[in-house]
């Protein structure tokens, strides 16, 4: 199966089931996780479904790997992308957009992009009334390959550091282990282990593993299309590096 036809599948596989993805989505994890990467990942699937949908950069600690850097190529594809006006814009100050409240409010669906770590997630602080209006999905993304979040006792203690400082409920895991390029079957089955015991410890579901791309030919042919019991998502590359993108 090609890569956008396994994302549509499983979003809309999820949709029909009791782990349905709220109007206001927010993504948490540590520093570098892939949260703003998977953010438009599910933005994506959704407008392609043809739900209006609106991405709003709420990140106050990297504005540099966020939503910002990247707008004109999410609005080449039909997504809008709300963030910080004015002087402010590339500031890491705890700001979030004035037209949050209003657009929680809407038609639209919402994708909110959080900064890493405990500190980024003071935003959430700000947006509690308005995700809990819209009813929300909290999803926790785990990259067991990382420094600080190689057993599930970190990921554990962040996921309940953040509901007590926040209120706000996690609603859900994904796995995002990787090693960039480097990245071989043996990480991503590590890193399912990792995410799937603290998914387990704290009563949540593991609803995805990222796959890249680029290796997801190879993966599906040797794993197939799920681990454990969790489905894998091939992954796009959006938010690049910025030796990626030729700077």
């Amino acid at each position: 199966m090609q890569p956008q036809e396994r994302r549509t599948a499983l979003i809309e596989k999820l949709q029909t089931g009791p782990q349905a993805l709220g109007k206001s989505i927010a993504l948490i994890g540590a520093l570098g996780s892939g949260k703003t990467e998977w953010l438009v990942n599910l933005a994506a699937v959704f407008a392609d479904l043809g739900g209006p949908s609106s991405l709003v950069d709420a990140d106050i600690i990297n504005p540099y790997f966020s939503l910002r850097s990247i707008e004109t190529k999410l609005e080449d594809k039909g997504l809008e992308v709300i963030s910080t006006e004015g002087n402010a814009r590339w500031s890491d100050l705890p700001l979030i957009p004035s037209r949050l409240p209003s657009l929680v409010a809407g038609p639209r669906r919402v994708f909110l992009d959080i900064g890493g770590g405990q500190r980024g997630t003071l935003a959430l602080t700000q947006l509690r009334p308005y995700m809990e209006e819209a009813g929300y999905s909290l999803l926790v993304v785990v990259n067991a390959a990382r420094t600080g979040t190689t057993r599930p006792e970190p990921v554990v203690d962040f996921v309940r550091s953040v509901a007590a400082r926040t209120g706000l409920e996690p609603t859900g895991l994904i796995s995002n282990a990787h090693i960039m390029e480097q990245t071989g079957t043996d990480i991503i089955r590590s890193g399912i282990a990792v995410a799937g015991e603290a998914a387990a410890e704290l009563s949540l579901p593991l609803l995805f593993a990222g796959v890249g791309e680029t290796c997801w030919p190879a993966v599906e042919e040797e794993l197939g299309t799920e681990v454990d019991g969790v489905p894998l998502w091939p992954l796009a590359r959006y938010v690049l590096l910025p030796w990626e993108r030729g700077e």
